[in-house]
């Protein structure tokens, strides 16, 4: 978050925005991938982490780990939509799977399609919608338990991962 502290030295997987990843390293926004990508290894490196993806919102993600190549993931083509939380879904997903054994690259192409997704159905305005109900257009009986369940299960496996990232910290 912008606003918040820099991940934890060693941290597998950091995923700021191409805009915040630019200022935290008082740069210009990348325009092109080339760019995103000096941006990215200059994080990895002051985070001492493992990966840096740096979402690119319609553009997909970049990938950028300590050996290889930078790894692009393309977003699918969504009609222009609400993308409030479509980052927190990327991050929220690529923590899922993480959790459940991903690789960065895996974890990446995972949250690209879960953010893209999300923004096609609507993005958070339609999840309000739905937890609205009828009266506001949605469906809270089904649909909201269902994105209540899946945002459960995201938050519950990314806690586990920050919580084992964290003693891992701890103990070097």
């Amino acid at each position: 978050h912008p606003r918040g502290r820099e991940p934890l030295p060693g941290v597998r997987l950091a995923t700021p925005n191409g805009r915040e990843a630019a200022r935290l390293v008082r740069d210009d926004e990348p325009a092109r991938l080339r760019d995103t990508a000096r941006v990215a290894r200059k994080l990895l490196d002051r985070w001492r982490a493992l990966g840096v993806a740096v979402t690119l919102g319609s553009g997909g993600a970049l990938l950028v780990e300590l050996d290889g190549s930078p790894f692009h993931v393309p977003a699918p083509h969504v009609p222009e939509a609400d993308a409030c939380g479509a980052g927190d879904r990327f991050a929220a997903t690529a923590a899922t799977m993480l959790a459940e054994g991903a690789s960065n690259a895996e974890a990446v192409e995972a949250g690209v399609r879960s953010a893209s997704a999300f923004v096609a159905g609507g993005g958070a305005s339609a999840f309000a919608r739905n937890l609205a109900g009828p009266a506001s257009g949605g469906d809270n009986a089904t649909t909201s338990f269902s994105q209540i369940s899946t945002f459960s299960r995201i938050s519950t496996a990314a806690d586990r991962h920050t919580g084992a990232a964290r003693l891992l910290a701890e103990s070097r």
